[in-house]
């Protein structure tokens, strides 16, 4: 899956340049190498505080986006304005909030150990 995002301006690099960010789904081999890039962790309040963790993120954008138009990202990353960067940034971040909230619910039908459904006695 790749997310276009659209940028607030033109940026040139080592192609004809570009106005679209696209941003593909981290793999499944780029999480073992880096992790969360976002955790939220408890205080001893009890308070939940969101920690990310910049250098995952950091390694998930370089790998997982490029630009319509240029060949090199590495050109273009350095250039973008902060409302690009941060709007590049949250396309990576949308993958793993999509998929934080698509495991499937264990109350969701009765299972044997081991996630295997149990036969119905119908």
């Amino acid at each position: 899956m790749v997310t276009r995002v659209p940028l607030t301006r033109r940026y040139v690099g080592h192609g004809g340049g570009t106005t679209v960010a696209l941003v593909r789904e981290p793999t499944g081999g780029l999480y073992l190498d880096h992790g969360e890039p976002v955790e939220a962790q408890r205080t001893a309040a009890g308070e939940a505080v969101v920690i990310e963790n910049r250098e995952a993120i950091r390694a998930y954008v370089e790998a997982c986006v490029t630009f319509e138009g240029e060949t090199d990202a590495g050109a273009i990353l350095p250039q973008l304005a902060l409302p690009d960067i941060r709007a590049v940034k949250t396309a990576v971040l949308d993958f793993f909030r999509v998929a934080g909230t698509s495991e499937p619910s264990s109350t969701s039908s009765p299972s044997a150990p081991g996630g295997v459904p149990t036969p119905s006695s119908d």
